[in-house]
């Protein structure tokens, strides 16, 4: 069951992208709450919002208007706002190089999530920044890709996901061999993994 406070959390979040329609700033929602719905229920405090960057500032704005507290954390990718004990992380450039483009704004997916409704990124374009936030202090992310990846029950658009891994295909790659070793391998198609390793080692073709 979830909590009481975890149900506030999520009115809050729903809140916060109620000002983003109000003001037209286009978005998705990813991070923890995409996980959320896709995967894992893993508790959060903070809602990842990817937006464009020509939009940070309006954004930001419309918050502080709306009675947030707001903070301009990192001018290359990052403002953060608070109400209560709730964060919104306000991203235009997530690390992996990716922003908000129209691919991924075309396949979001509206989804209601403990009683509200968000315009959520999809499962294909969660699991490609999953895969390229992993650092040292932040080792649960590929986990976080893995669940979303059994989570959707055999559903991934694979064409996609191999299209997106080509500026990195050696990092998807070892995400894809690492998860067949967490979870039942048919989650990961082989021919996803065969060509991924004719990119990466040609002489395999």
């Amino acid at each position: 069951m979830v909590q009481q406070d975890t149900k506030k959390d999520f009115k809050i979040f729903k809140e916060a992208t109620n000002v983003f329609d109000d003001i037209s700033v286009t978005y998705v929602v990813f991070g923890g709450i995409a996980v959320w719905a896709y995967g894992r229920k893993r508790k959060t405090k903070d809602i990842d919002i990817l937006i464009e960057p020509n939009n940070a500032n309006k954004a930001l704005i419309g918050l502080l208007k709306a009675g947030w507290t707001t903070t301009r954390t990192d001018e290359s990718w990052l403002f953060q706002a608070r109400k209560e004990s709730v964060q919104v992380d306000l991203i235009f450039q997530a690390k992996g190089d990716f922003a908000l483009t129209k691919d991924i704004l075309e396949r979001a997916i509206d989804m209601e999530i403990e009683g509200f409704w968000f315009k959520v990124i999809s499962p294909e374009d969660l699991v490609m920044i999953k895969i390229y936030a992993l650092k040292e202090i932040r080792p649960a992310d590929w986990y976080d890709a893995i669940s979303v990846i059994t989570g959707v029950n055999n559903k991934l658009d694979w064409e996609y996901i191999v299209q997106k891994s080509q500026k990195n295909p050696k990092r998807v790659l070892s995400f894809l061999l690492f998860a067949q070793t967490e979870i039942p391998s048919h989650f990961v198609p082989d021919w996803v993994l065969s060509h991924l390793i004719t990119i990466v080692v040609p002489k395999a073709a």
